[in-house]
């Protein structure tokens, strides 16, 4: 029940119901290639109205999000199971410190924080410097302790503080070719460069034992699970694959890493 006076008439929002899959997505990338601003949304997250500066607010998780208006909320049906499977997994081998790469609007760390028992600490990674200023607002809105979180306008570790953290975890580009924006959700960047630099890099972030999880699209024109095992394995990776899996009536799949 989205009524005209919580939303501006330039953002549109479209239910995303697991079941209509790809169909859903299409619709969303159609209307982002005509310039539409679009917030992509499922009943568990509530619009809140635009706020100054040409900000909105989304609840979602018992959060309040700020984000930009032409962002896209990752709050579709893969994207909440696979939070809850990191929850699960957090509370599970009690972890304390997790970094969040590629972090968009903070929803996979934030989310994990709050949710499970164990944590103390969340980083979030932003290469867009708007979308970390957003996450940083997000945080003072939901009063979120200063001392549990850092937000870091990143492009990968460049500006992430050498730490160490028991999990990464991640939504990151899903193409192979160069994003045109840093607002273009289809993007990626050319020859799977994000990819291979984190591969090279995030082993020197990770605690002994400690792991990464990525979620990505499977979709034909994207990425397989055998892509990244091959990564793994190039010189000059720091991670070593260790298994994915698919995420349940949908084309998404999580693929999970260690330090070698």
């Amino acid at each position: 029940d989205w009524s005209s006076d919580v939303c501006s008439s330039d953002l549109y929002i479209l239910g995303a119901d697991p079941t209509l899959g790809h169909g859903i997505d299409a619709i969303h990338f159609d209307l982002a290639r005509r310039g539409i601003d679009v917030a992509l949304i499922d009943k568990g997250a509530i619009p809140m109205g635009p706020q100054k500066g040409g900000r909105y607010v989304f609840r979602h998780r018992g959060l309040d999000y700020v984000l930009e208006k032409e962002s896209v909320i990752p709050s579709h049906y893969a994207n909440r199971r696979f939070i809850d499977d990191l929850v699960e997994l957090i509370d599970a081998r009690g972890c304390r410190r997790l970094l969040d790469m590629f972090s968009g609007q903070g929803s996979i760390g934030l989310s994990c924080y709050t949710e499970s028992e164990s944590l103390i600490f969340v980083g979030l990674a932003e290469i867009n410097p708007l979308q970390a200023g957003c996450i940083k607002s997000t945080v003072k809105r939901n009063r979120i302790p200063s001392d549990d979180v850092g937000v870091y306008n990143s492009d990968l570790f460049s500006g992430v503080p050498k730490s160490r953290y028991d999990l990464i975890v991640g939504n990151p580009p899903h193409q192979d070719r160069e994003t045109k924006s840093l607002f273009d959700i289809q993007g990626g960047y050319k020859d799977w460069q994000a990819h291979r630099r984190f591969f090279a890099e995030a082993g020197e972030y990770l605690t002994d034992g400690g792991e990464v999880h990525l979620i990505e699209c499977g979709r034909p024109d994207m990425a397989s699970p055998e892509l990244f095992q091959n990564m793994a394995e190039e010189p000059g990776s720091s991670l070593e694959f260790f298994g994915s899996h698919d995420i349940p009536g949908t084309e998404w799949f999580v693929i999970s890493l260690r330090g070698r």
